[in-house]
């Protein structure tokens, strides 16, 4: 699959060719999956910025305008919310204390017509 930086805002309108269904649609598949968009955009952020930290020697401010976050105070909140650890020492050790998942390598809560796999 082709990585893409995430940049600007997401939202699950758009061009409805991308997603082959409409907004409603697309909300009423994400329900039955238990999810969310925000929660698909938040898995896809998390594991952009995981692949970042452990593939990557930006520093934390790249770190942060590369992922489309404010600063790296934000960027750390995040990290905190996710993993209860600093980037730094996600960095550091490789993985996530406490068991948090980094969904790396996880497939879609709900499948994406027409995406490659």
């Amino acid at each position: 699959m082709q990585q893409t930086p995430v940049r600007g805002p997401i939202a699950p309108r758009g061009d409805p060719a991308r997603h082959a269904v409409s907004t409603r649609t697309l909300q009423r598949r994400l329900d039955e999956h238990g999810t969310t968009w925000s929660n698909e955009v938040e898995t896809v952020r998390r594991e952009h910025i995981t692949r970042l930290l452990h593939g990557t020697d930006l520093s934390i401010d790249a770190t942060a305008a590369r992922s489309d976050y404010a600063d790296a105070r934000a960027l750390r909140r995040a990290v905190q919310r996710w993993y209860n650890t600093t980037p730094a020492a996600l960095r550091r050790t490789g993985r996530p204390h406490g068991g948090a998942r980094t969904g790396l390598g996880d497939e879609p809560a709900v499948p994406v017509p027409g995406a490659r796999r």
